[in-house]
């Protein structure tokens, strides 16, 4: 049965479980998967915003993991980091260029969304369920943290996902091409609050998510 789990890095001895597998989806996604030039060994993926300000959600079922991703705060700073979207806009990511934020962009309570990977192989319905858990336990990190919105560099049809897992997300400030993969992506703004009638003008369909690509085991939905 597919459940979601929430927890702040390294809190407990199970958080590690969980994350020893993200980290093995990651690598297999973004590394092998999109070619991304990130910190890596044969078998993790994991980087800087890996610290005790992240949170996660976890979608497992049983002892599998079935989708995850990261939720880090735009302040206080870990060691100079805050979150990639925030560091990137102050020009000290290398590969992702100031200026796709709005000039003067408040990031004030503001947490970015980021490695969200999902597991392709659920029936339809299934993925959708877990793609509203994994976003659940997003918005709920957020909301005890004082979040007012949540950020992502995603694939534009994230937006229309994130509608129709019944959440409002609008897209700000300008496009960004990826180097690494010549894929392009937009910054996403998300407002906590669910809308009633869950789908934002969506039609509930068979679960099906645009995002999703094929490449290996699991699903890549997310750009940093």
């Amino acid at each position: 049965m597919l459940k979601s789990v929430t927890y702040k890095y390294a809190e407990t001895t199970d958080f590690w479980k969980w994350f020893h597998n993200y980290a093995e989806f990651r690598k297999e996604q973004f590394v092998d998967g999109l070619s991304w030039q990130l910190w890596h060994n044969d078998s993790l993926e994991i980087d800087q915003y890996d610290n005790p300000n992240t949170h996660y959600s976890f979608v497992v079922d049983g002892n599998k993991l079935i989708a995850a991703a990261r939720l880090i705060p735009s302040d206080p700073a870990w060691y100079g980091w805050h979150n990639l979207l925030v560091d990137a806009e102050a020009g000290r990511v290398p590969t992702v260029a100031p200026g796709i934020f709005p000039k003067g962009y408040d990031f004030s309570n503001t947490w970015e969304c980021s490695r969200l990977v999902t597991n392709p192989i659920l029936p339809g319905a299934d993925r959708l369920t877990s793609f509203k858990l994994l976003v659940g336990g997003l918005v709920g990190i957020g909301k005890q943290n004082g979040a007012r919105a949540l950020l992502s560099l995603s694939p534009p049809p994230l937006r229309r996902s994130l509608r129709l897992a019944g959440y409002r997300a609008q897209r700000i400030g300008a496009p960004y091409q990826c180097v690494e993969d010549n894929k392009c992506y937009c910054a996403l703004e998300m407002t906590l609050d669910r809308v009633s009638g869950s789908s934002c003008g969506f039609p509930a369909d068979e679960g099906r998510f645009p995002y999703e690509t094929r490449k290996t085991s699991s699903s890549v939905v997310q750009a940093n």
